[in-house]
Formats: structure tokens, sequence, C-alpha cells
């Protein structure tokens, strides 16, 4: 019976860990700062890039990936 609560215990413990490590991986991507190459070739400013940006983010990403998206269609 021990046994198995160290079990649980050490499950929970894991899930834990990884939901914050989860966090942790998206905390620190939110705070990268968007590169100069992508800022000119999109005509973004780095302090105000909002959710209306994204379709933009997304053609450019089309243009310069067009091969991985066909791979991905099918």
């Amino acid at each position: 019976m021990l046994s198995v609560l160290i079990l649980v215990a050490a499950a929970v413990a894991l899930v834990h860990f990884g939901v914050a490590q989860w966090r942790a991986i998206w905390i620190s991507a939110a705070n990268q700062s968007v590169s100069e190459a992508l800022q000119l070739e999109t005509g973004l400013d780095a302090d105000t890039v909002r959710d209306t940006d994204f379709p933009r983010l997304v053609s450019l990403y089309g243009e310069v990936c067009s091969d991985k998206r066909r791979a991905l269609l099918g």
C-alpha cells in the first residue's frame, strides 16, 4: 500500500513539474523580442505587435515556407 502511495505522489509531482515547465517555456517564448529581419520584412514595430498583425505574419510564413505548407497539407 505504501508503494502505491509513493507512486501516486511521484506521478502527481511529475505532472505538476510538467505543467510548470510548459508554462515556463511559453513565458520565455513570449519574452523573446522580434528580430530585425522580421521587422523589416513585415513592417511591424516590435514594441506594438498586436493580434491584428497575425494575418500578416501568416502570409509571410506562406511566402517563405511554401514547400513546408504543401507538405503539411498533403
